[in-house]
């Protein structure tokens, strides 16, 4: 007598092709929830309301880059104890005696930090500005 042996089968959920192929979906599924979730938890982008005063504004600075770069105008700033000293120089023929700096962050404490600078006339150097809050008196 001729007889086969067949093997003994296990059963399908033994095998490793069958979980093979439900990973790959069950990894799409995955991933897809993820996404979702950080959609759901994550702050929308700022979105501009009136996208045509943006532009113009854009265009603006972009204006105000060139003249800045075509006078060669740098500044640094430089800080002091409680204050900021901002050399500005370029080919200027006079220096302005008042400036404003605003100073936007992100890291906490963020926001925007409007500041007033003062042009020291008794100074030796060239041309330091003090930034002074406008909370704050300015320096002598």
């Amino acid at each position: 007598m001729n007889t086969l042996s067949v093997p003994a089968s296990k059963p399908w959920y033994r095998e490793f092709w069958p979980w093979f192929l439900i990973s790959l979906p069950a990894t799409a599924v995955i991933a897809g929830l993820t996404t979702a979730w950080l959609a759901f938890q994550s702050a929308d982008g700022l979105v501009v309301g009136d996208y045509y005063k943006a532009g113009l504004a854009i265009n603006q600075t972009l204006a105000r880059d060139d003249t800045a770069r075509a006078l060669a105008l740098t500044a640094t700033l430089q800080p002091d104890n409680d204050t900021l000293t901002l050399t500005l120089t370029g080919r200027l023929q006079a220096y302005p005696d008042l400036l404003s700096l605003t100073a936007s962050r992100t890291a906490p404490p963020a926001g925007i930090h409007p500041l007033r600078l003062r042009r020291r006339i008794n100074d030796a150097r060239p041309l330091p500005d003090r930034l002074t809050r406008p909370d704050q008196r300015p320096p002598p």
